[in-house]
Order: C-alpha cells, then sequence, then structure tokens
C-alpha cells in the first residue's frame, strides 16, 4: 500500500472485481449496470480492489487477535484522515493533465477515487475536503 497513491489495487484483487465477484456494498444495484456492458472503470477497479484487501487484512487482525485470546479484552478503532490526496479529475487519478484546473475550489459530483466530491480542497486542508 502507498499512502501517497492508495487506490491501486493489487492484479489479483483488481482481477476479481472485473470478473464481477462482489466488489461493491448493496445500495439498490449494482452502479456499473448502467454502462455499456457494465464495466467499471480503472479507477473503480482500483478502489474496489483497494477496499477488498483492506476488509481482507482487518479480517487477518481480528482472526489473529481471536486466536490469541485478546479479542474479548481489546478496543478495535478504525481511522481514517480527511480527503483525497489531490482532488482530482472523473477518473480519480491525477497527472497527465487530468488534475483540476488552478482556481477550482471543488467539483460538482463525485465521480471516482480521489474526488472531494462537492467538497473543497484534500489532505491538510481546514475545511471540508
Amino acid at each position: 500500500h502507498n499512502c501517497h497513491i492508495p487506490f491501486i489495487g493489487t492484479p489479483a484483487e483488481v482481477a476479481k472485481c472485473r470478473a464481477n465477484e462482489t466488489c461493491l456494498p448493496p445500495t439498490g444495484g449494482d452502479v456499473s449496470s448502467g454502462r455499456a456492458g457494465g464495466a467499471y472503470s480503472a479507477a473503480e477497479l482500483d478502489f474496489y480492489a483497494c477496499l477488498n484487501e483492506l476488509d481482507e487484512g482487518i479480517g487477518s487482525i481480528l482472526a489473529a487477535l481471536k486466536r490469541l485470546g485478546y479479542y474479548e479484552n481489546t478496543m478495535i478503532w478504525f481511522t481514517t484522515d480527511n480527503g483525497p490526496e489531490v482532488n482530482c479529475a472523473p477518473e480519480g487519478r491525477c497527472g497527465g493533465g487530468a488534475t483540476i484546473p488552478p482556481g477550482t475550489l471543488h467539483r460538482p459530483r463525485s465521480d471516482g477515487p480521489g474526488s472531494a466530491g462537492p467538497l473543497r480542497g484534500r489532505k491538510r486542508d481546514v475545511w471540508e475536503g
């Protein structure tokens, strides 16, 4: 896991998501179903693969705590930082001309990983994003 470009899934997890294994939480329908062929974008595949890896990692920690007898006497806190590293264009990837133009405070909607959606800013900002 690279904390500066966190949404890069391993090839094995990306392949699972591409094969339409369960990579999204149930939200009343698969968001990819409205696209041609129902395919996820590359950014979505990376993002959902990373979520799967995170879930499996936390599961491994919980299993170890149970196996070692510490689970019942352990507080588990899961936290995250606020916002993306950079508030990027719809695919959620920065670079190659994909960044939001200077002076743009926010994007009107959230289209992919690395997006603060309608919020301004990015990590380390003291407001919303």
